[in-house]
């Protein structure tokens, strides 16, 4: 099984002229900018709503937040609380998420249609970690044994970490795709893989980026993942990332959609693919969903004096 890095192909036609250059200026008029919606709820903590207006591609951008919305939470269809605006366009409550829910956000604005989305969260993930040293070199291999029954879609950064004025992690490159190994029915199963990079909010240094593998898996009564003949002995961090399908979807789009701003910048052609980025929120554009990380410390984590 190889590792997918979404790695997309763009095929363009390029019409020519014997005469003379063509250009033809497209004026959209009356371009109606739709509500944004940003949500992606952790489990115990206060679910937290960005709300902004979209803008023109050829525009400068410019963003708008919305500041009298009413921003209503929903669980299990039973209504839960409205959501106070801060700033910014962050709206929050004081619910904190809980396993085995489904939640629905609803808004109203103005004159637009309401928007809606919901998620689902499941059940929490049970796991434990083992580092092995192949032979007496710098590399290993990275065990990850789950224990109970989990169909879902999972992140894994496994990293170099230390402490100093915060927690810093320098995540290693996964170069061959995890495999499932010693798993006790055949239902165990990763349907497929991704990498690519990301930022994380673990890293409170801000501005560096980290390396992921996101997968689809089953594994009925646990298996074990298996990621073979990593560079880096000195791994002492494994953060685990359960989300929705929602999330998932999103996070799978930005890889294209990264891909082909940073290899395709410059190529044009009338039938030149152009990626779009998932949305699972009616009558808006955005994400709701959820992302709960569980990190395992295998190793001792290095913390040095913070200076300031």
């Amino acid at each position: 099984m190889s590792l997918k890095f979404f790695r997309v192909f763009f095929i363009g036609l390029l019409l020519v002229s014997c005469d003379k250059d063509l250009t033809t200026n497209v004026q959209i008029a009356n371009y109606k900018p739709t509500m944004v919606l940003e949500g992606i709820l952790q489990v115990k903590q206060p679910v937290k709503i960005k709300l902004s207006m979209s803008h023109f591609t050829d525009s400068v951008f410019n963003f708008q937040p919305i500041s009298e919305a009413d921003v209503r939470l929903y669980k299990d269809d039973s209504f839960l609380e409205k959501l106070s605006y801060d700033s910014v366009g962050i709206y929050s409550g004081t619910h904190c998420p809980e396993y085995n829910s489904y939640y629905r956000i609803e808004v109203e604005y103005s004159n637009y249609p309401k928007l809606k989305a919901e998620t689902h969260i499941k059940d929490s993930v049970i796991f434990k970690v083992n580092k092995e040293k192949k032979d007496e070199g710098s590399v290993c291999n990275i065990l990850i044994q789950f224990f109970k029954y989990i169909e879902n879609y999972y992140g894994v950064s496994i990293n170099q970490k230390h402490i100093s004025c915060g927690a810093v992690y320098n995540s290693v490159y996964i170069k061959n795709p995890p495999e499932i190994i010693e798993f006790s029915t055949t239902s165990s199963k990763i349907e497929e893989t991704m990498y690519f990079e990301m930022r994380d909010k673990f890293n409170t240094e801000g501005n560096s980026t980290r390396g992921f593998v996101f997968f689809k898996g089953s594994m009925l009564n646990g298996g074990n993942l298996l990621f073979k003949e990593l560079g880096y002995c000195d791994v002492n961090s494994v953060i685990i990332y359960d989300m929705s399908a929602e999330v998932y979807s999103f996070f799978k789009s930005m890889a294209v959609y990264n891909y082909y701003n940073e290899r395709v910048t410059g190529i044009k052609g009338p039938f030149l693919l152009q990626p779009s980025i998932y949305s699972n929120v009616k009558n808006g554009i955005g994400i709701f969903g959820y992302v709960n990380g569980y990190e395992v410390e295998i190793d001792t984590v290095m913390r040095y004096p913070c200076y300031y």
